[in-house]
């Protein structure tokens, strides 16, 4: 039986966007003549990807994002990408699926399917638009009597994230997302 040692990497997602990162040596007992272990190099590690990803962070930092604001929206029986769409609609009023999902960065197909929720609901209405394909979205009175019930809710939630990062901060994360739509066109 002879031994070799292989590279045994761990790591944690802390609560916070912090990576806590430990290497050991670990020396494996093996009854076969070669043992191969595949160790990618240090500049694509997972770790180092899980440290510098701007994908991971910011799916990972809506989702607790959501989490806040759903818990404020909870007693009105409305989600965060509810509310959001609610708003969405309210500013454009009138508008067709279409236009909705590209100010959305949305695609049609997703934003229909999120949109069923709330036409359940009575919250928005789906109606004729300009042409006979076209479909215009509509703010219910009933869609705009929750979205005003919503608002006090969303303040809240909104308090919340300030306390952390400061209204500036805010102000700067919004901005700096803002700027990543560039990327996309």
């Amino acid at each position: 039986m002879r031994s070799t040692t292989q590279t045994e990497r761990s790591f944690l997602l802390a609560d916070a966007p912090f990576l806590s990162y430990q290497r050991k040596q670990k020396t494996i007992a093996c009854s076969v003549e070669k043992v191969y272990i595949h160790v990618m190099p240090d500049s694509l590690s997972p770790i180092e990807v899980a440290k510098r990803c701007a994908g991971m962070s910011v799916r990972r930092t809506s989702r607790l994002l959501g989490v806040i604001y759903d818990a404020e929206f909870a007693p009105l029986g409305l989600k965060s990408t509810q509310f959001s769409l609610l708003v969405a609609v309210s500013l454009m009023d009138g508008a067709g699926i279409q236009s909705l999902a590209a100010a959305m960065q949305m695609d049609r197909t997703t934003l229909t399917r999120n949109l069923k929720p709330l036409q359940s609901n009575d919250w928005v209405a789906v109606g004729a638009g300009a042409d006979q394909r076209s479909k215009a979205l509509q703010q219910t009175s009933k869609g705009k009597t929750l979205l005003a019930k919503a608002m006090p809710a969303w303040e809240r939630a909104q308090q919340k994230v300030e306390s952390v990062l400061g209204a500036d901060g805010v102000g700067q994360l919004n901005e700096t997302l803002r700027r990543i739509e560039v990327l996309v066109g």
